[in-house]
């Protein structure tokens, strides 16, 4: 914007509530999808009153087992096969949780970055050009970060395509890793 940049966050600058806001919505926003960095399986466990609390950190908690359904409702877990948010025995979940900003991998820190400016640019009166530049650094950064996630989990569709694993099972074939 034509300014000189700020040495630390502590220093003021009349937009620089905007872009810590802006910052705070990007983190969270992503982290809330889920990716190798955030996502655990941990074992909760009820209370004596029969609730298992969600950490304060959790942005999402769905049951590990496709066939028992809890939901997160408040800072509780909901039992949907039963209709109570009481519990008799621990539960393993899905958590996604959410990391701070210092603790994030470099490639989903430079997308937080990336998509920070370019937004703050759009929410401004700034020039095409700019935010055409923001947008295109964004991208190349959200792309890098998917990589990541990708090799992170050895996904392959040709591994989880259910089609070309019941044609390659009726040849003998079988998935990377696995006989």
């Amino acid at each position: 914007m034509g300014e000189t940049e700020l040495a630390s966050e502590e220093e003021s600058h009349p937009l620089s509530g905007d872009a810590k806001a802006i910052r705070e919505q990007v983190l969270e926003g992503i982290q809330a999808r889920g990716w190798w960095y955030n996502i655990e399986y941990p074992t909760l466990s009820p209370e004596v009153t029969g609730i298992i609390p969600v950490p304060n950190d959790a942005l999402s908690v769905m049951s590990a087992d496709i066939r028992f359904r809890v939901a997160q409702r408040g800072r509780k877990l909901w039992d949907q096969n039963n209709s109570t948010d009481v519990f008799t025995s621990p539960i393993k979940v899905r958590m996604i949780r959410k990391v701070e900003l210092d603790d994030i991998p470099l490639t989903a820190f430079d997308y937080v970055l990336e998509e920070t400016v370019r937004r703050f640019l759009s929410g401004l009166d700034a020039d095409n050009a700019k935010i055409a530049g923001a947008e295109g650094r964004a991208k190349a950064a959200y792309s890098h970060m998917h990589a990541e996630h990708i090799r992170a989990f050895a996904a392959n569709a040709a591994d989880s395509n259910p089609t070309i694993q019941r044609i390659r099972s009726l040849r003998g074939w079988v998935a990377r890793g696995v006989r």
